[in-house]
């Protein structure tokens, strides 16, 4: 799932058509993904300590490095204009607040970190409402249909507030796409084992809600789009679980190394796609204008990415891992009942 949210991701800079970013797909595994880590974690004395610093281990060093190689080569060169308060904003996980009061999305190399500053943002307030939630006399089926409940509420907001603010407001602010994402997520985490044939009808339902999210457009219907590809990637996610010979054989092709692969690379890639993009097509090679430019950009992109993964992201998890995992691609993995997500690192 996670290479397949990097692959919408690239196929939407490169503006593929009917293709809508993997962004809410992102959302989505990061609040299944940390729900699930903070739920084993919690219960420890240091656990606060623990989480938040390998938060910072896996997004920090990267996104320091991407930012001060893009603010040389604008320095050097005229390839991109870079605002400094755009690469201040992405330093401190705060892109998607200032696009609010500056009403400004377009922020060239720089425009992916808003969802980064989303996400942080959820990492920061996400620990105290989970503790406040498993505090309740509720059942997890309660607690699951309340995030839903936010969702929805969210997408209905998020719907009227398109016709009243602007498009950088509710596109890309904090208070929308990951606000429908993040807790759908979160829900699938607080939920069991479906049936066999109630895993046979999510798949079916998930994957039709994600085809017709991109039916529909991001640009036309933002809010439906965005609700229907978070519900239809939730709803993947839950099926996965049941045990059912079909879904099975989706979970082995899921653990397929070259998926994983691309799945555990999924940071870097997110990071560098669009520099890489932008990059090229200052330099005459368009990929979009010229498909036969394609392939090698994303080969490029596909490089870069692998080098940010090797030499920055796995040296600074390593550090933090116990020392007898030092070096495995698998330190602390979180996994699923059904792991879809084989070898993802968090």
């Amino acid at each position: 799932m996670r290479a397949l949210a990097v692959c919408l991701i690239v196929a939407n800079h490169l503006k593929v058509p009917r293709v809508r970013d993997g962004v809410e797909m992102f959302f989505v595994l990061s609040g299944l993904l940390i729900t699930e880590v903070l739920e084993r974690r919690i219960s420890r004395p240091d656990w606060r300590s623990a989480f938040y610093r390998r938060r910072q281990a896996r997004l920090t060093p990267a996104l320091l490095v991407m930012l001060v190689a893009i603010v040389l080569i604008a320095a050097m060169s005229t390839v991109w204009s870079v605002p400094t308060w755009a690469v201040l904003s992405s330093a401190t996980y705060t892109l998607d607040l200032t696009t609010i009061f500056t009403g400004i999305s377009n922020t060239g190399p720089l425009a992916p970190t808003w969802a980064l500053a989303a996400e942080f943002q959820f990492y920061l307030l996400w620990p105290s409402v989970l503790i406040w939630l498993l505090a309740r006399p509720w059942t997890r089926q309660r607690m699951a249909g309340l995030l839903v409940s936010v969702a929805v509420l969210d997408a209905m907001l998020m719907a009227a507030a398109s016709d009243v603010f602007s498009r950088s407001f509710v596109a890309y602010g904090p208070l929308f796409r990951p606000v429908i994402a993040l807790p759908l997520g979160a829900a699938v985490a607080l939920t069991g084992k479906p049936t066999r044939r109630g895993g046979t009808v999510l798949l079916i339902g998930g994957a039709a809600a994600i085809i017709w999210s991109g039916i529909l457009g991001f640009q036309d219907h933002l809010a439906v789009s965005t609700l229907l590809i978070s519900m239809g990637t939730a709803m993947l996610l839950r099926s996965l679980r049941a045990s059912n010979p079909f879904l099975e054989t989706i979970r082995r092709f899921l653990r397929h190394r070259r998926l994983t692969g691309l799945g555990r690379m999924g940071y870097s890639v997110a990071l560098w796609n669009l520099p890489v993009i932008m990059a090229a097509q200052a330099i005459g090679i368009d990929p979009i204008s010229n498909r036969w430019w394609t392939p090698l950009v994303i080969l490029a992109i596909l490089g870069v990415s692998f080098t940010s993964f090797r030499l920055i992201e796995l040296p600074f998890l390593d550090w933090l891992s116990p020392s007898g995992n030092r070096g495995s691609p698998r330190a602390e993995t979180p996994l699923l009942d059904t792991e879809p997500l084989a070898g993802m690192r968090l």
